[in-house]
């Protein structure tokens, strides 16, 4: 199995991570210079990507899914090891625990989304963080992380990254100064924000 470098240090050095909806924005990614070193498959079938999976891992790319919103893949172990094992990918991101420790098990890296709708819910999702299963935690929205107090990155348990709703550049920094780690966003805005 191949050694992934770990998602901490990818996203740290990366900063902002693109989310991949269609074949056509990932093959658009792969004929850009490669800026990025981790991105995210998102909204696509996962099985119908394979070539382009292969390539970016050639380009250097970790890539990871969104096993939530991914077709094509069922977010249980046989799922999960087919990832793992066929396409080699580098992490799996969930709302469900037991799929990120299932995702453990078949040594991939784990994000764990959070949608902080309001206070009580993002302590309610904590409460499944479980630093042995998880690696890092992706909230949602992005916007809503510089106005959270206290500050995410003095009570979260795990380092952080944010994801959606960001459409400039300065809430895109907000977020990195907010305390996150890097920032997923989708095609779109990557080019509008950057």
């Amino acid at each position: 199995m191949q050694k992934h470098t770990s998602v901490i240090d990818l996203v740290t050095r990366s900063r902002v991570i693109p989310m991949i909806e269609n074949r056509v924005q990932f093959a658009g990614l792969l004929k850009q210079p490669a800026r990025e070193r981790v991105l995210m498959l998102h909204h696509c079938n996962v099985l119908e990507l394979g070539s382009l999976i292969e390539q970016a891992q050639h380009k250097g790319y970790s890539v990871y899914v969104n096993i939530d919103h991914a077709n094509g893949i069922h977010a249980d172990a046989a799922g999960i090891h087919y990832l793992a094992d066929r396409l080699h990918i580098a992490g799996i991101e969930s709302t469900n625990a037991k799929v990120l420790a299932l995702a453990k098990s078949a040594n991939l890296a784990t994000i764990l989304h959070i949608y902080a709708a309001d206070s009580a819910g993002l302590e309610s999702a904590l409460d499944v963080a479980d630093p042995q299963v998880v690696d890092l935690l992706d909230i949602s929205p992005a916007l809503a992380i510089p106005y959270i107090h206290p500050p995410l990155s003095t009570t979260l348990p795990l380092p952080f990254v944010g994801s959606g709703l960001l459409s400039t550049a300065a809430q895109l920094q907000a977020v990195l100064a907010a305390g996150a780690v890097g920032v997923l966003v989708t095609q779109a805005d990557f080019a509008v924000i950057l």
